[in-house]
């Protein structure tokens, strides 16, 4: 199962993501959880579970247990990319980015 948000800045995606999270590990319906977010957010995400979810009334202990099944990361980070240099057919030297 797979949950995904794309809204405008400012509606609650964040406070929605963790909300739906935290009630689905408190159900047992998850194991683990990744956000995948843009690379200047992930500190921002970092600091938002705990901030959020207490501000929301949540126990410490399950803030705590979600904060250990989270992963949060870029999509740029989920991938292996590999740069290599060649030479093309009329000789020029030309760097190839392959992500796997």
């Amino acid at each position: 199962d797979c949950l995904g948000l794309a809204y405008d800045p400012g509606t609650g995606k964040t406070a929605t993501a963790l909300d739906y999270l935290y009630r689905a590990r408190q159900r047992g319906e998850i194991g683990n959880a990744l956000i995948l977010c843009p690379p200047k957010m992930i500190s921002s995400w970092h600091q938002s579970v705990r901030k959020m979810l207490t501000f929301e009334g949540y126990t410490e202990e399950g803030v705590d247990d979600l904060e250990s099944i989270l992963t949060i990361t870029s999509y740029q980070r989920t991938f292996r990319s590999e740069t290599r240099k060649y030479i093309d057919r009329s000789g020029r030297q030309r760097t190839r980015r392959t992500i796997r």
